[in-house]
């Protein structure tokens, strides 16, 4: 079986390269799990191909800064909240050519809800560095699952705290 966690974004772009930290707090993969970084969406449509299992993770706009999503395809779609770009094609619109093309993973989404950047640089804002942990820990208990990825969710934590905020509670 080949599960794949993708991290998508741009570090020189402040909190859109979030899902980078992510990607370096998971430390090293378990076996037949491979950890991957890519810089624009179109990259993501091979790497679907001969998977069984991916997790995306990437920034996202909307929602409160700080806070982490567990997500499916179409619950990211109709959550409102829009992955970044800066070549037209976003993550939704790539992972659903992927699927026309005929890629079945199971797919998930580890979102962090950030600002739109406005400055570049490598640094990451306090909110998004604070969801840093619980967004990998959300991906470490995802590959735990020997049955398969989790429902999403929706919300699971928020990076503000550090905590994890069950779905409708307050933080």
């Amino acid at each position: 079986m080949t599960t794949r966690v993708i991290a998508i974004g741009q570090p020189f772009a402040g909190d859109d390269g979030v899902a980078f930290a992510v990607l370096d707090a998971l430390g090293p993969p378990p076996p037949g799990v491979e950890l991957l970084r890519v810089r624009d969406a179109s990259a993501l449509i091979p790497l679907l191909e001969d998977a069984d299992r991916v997790v995306v993770v990437d920034a996202v706009v909307g929602g409160a800064p700080g806070d982490v999503h567990l997500l499916g395809l179409d619950d990211l779609e109709a959550s409102g909240m829009t992955d970044l770009s800066s070549h037209g094609l976003g993550v939704v619109a790539a992972l659903r050519l992927a699927r026309r093309l005929g890629a079945n993973a199971e797919l998930r989404f580890v979102a962090v809800s950030i600002e739109p950047p406005t400055t570049l640089g490598e640094h990451l804002s306090d909110e998004a560095r604070a969801a840093v942990p619980t967004a990998a820990k959300t991906i470490v208990d995802l590959l735990a699952s020997p049955t398969g990825l989790p429902r999403p969710m929706g919300v699971v934590g928020s990076g503000v705290t550090g905590g994890v905020t069950p779905q409708g509670a307050d933080p």
